[in-house]
């Protein structure tokens, strides 16, 4: 339900919702904005009124003018600052100073690094050591080996599933025989295929644990 009222500002009529019935006053932003200034007690303009300006802000503000310049030449500020020591400089000779039979800090240079790094406890000599509860398949997929295989999987199939011929979204590279029992085929090319995620999910190797190899190559031969 829509009710028909009257501007108060330039008297328009103008079509609003039943609920704003009792507050809506203006047509658009512009009268609100003119009604607004209309029925402030105190207006801004009143502020200025009766205030005088010293003789300082007077040149001040002739000085920021950007016509008070035109056909004058500017003041050399670096005369100014003649025989004035920066406060950077001084920072610098106080630094200069403090640091005098004292060694300079080392570059972050490639070399440094590494025998900054090389001073760090890790594996066993860690305090956080728990004996090894990362798994050797776990540890395995972070080589750079397996990162490799793994693009150059996505890259001979296209990033293209090899099942159904989704392109892109969530990819896998699949290991044909199982990672865990076939070490000697985990980073061979022609082990390894491109699936997207249903897929994956629907091989016959998918979240199965093995016996041995011969239960795994009766499966793979059958395709159970």
């Amino acid at each position: 339900m829509t009710l028909q009222k009257f501007c108060l500002i330039c008297g328009k009529q103008f079509e609003i919702p039943f609920k704003r019935r009792e507050i809506a006053k203006y047509c658009s932003v512009s009268c609100r904005g003119k009604g607004n200034y209309k029925n402030m007690k105190v207006k801004p303009s009143d502020y200025l009124i009766g205030t005088h300006k010293t003789e300082d802000e007077k040149k001040r503000l002739s000085l920021n003018n950007a016509k008070y310049w035109l056909g004058k030449k500017r003041p050399d500020i670096s005369e100014k600052r003649k025989g004035k020591i920066p406060k950077s400089y001084k920072f610098l000779q106080k630094y200069s100073q403090n640091m005098k039979g004292k060694p300079l800090p080392q570059l972050q240079t490639p070399e440094v690094i590494a025998k900054r790094n090389a001073n760090i406890k890790r594996g066993e000599n860690h305090p956080c050591w728990k004996g090894g509860v990362t798994s050797i398949y776990k540890t395995i997929r972070k080589f750079p080996e397996y990162k490799l295989w793994r693009a150059m999987v996505f890259e001979r199939d296209n990033y293209t599933c090899v099942w159904c011929g989704q392109r892109g979204d969530t990819l896998r590279a699949d290991h044909i025989k199982p990672f865990s029992l076939y070490p000697e085929l985990r980073f061979n090319l022609l082990n390894g295929r491109t699936l997207c995620e249903n897929c994956h999910r629907l091989t016959s190797t998918y979240g199965r644990s093995f016996a041995g190899k011969e239960q795994n190559d009766w499966i793979y031969r059958t395709g159970i």
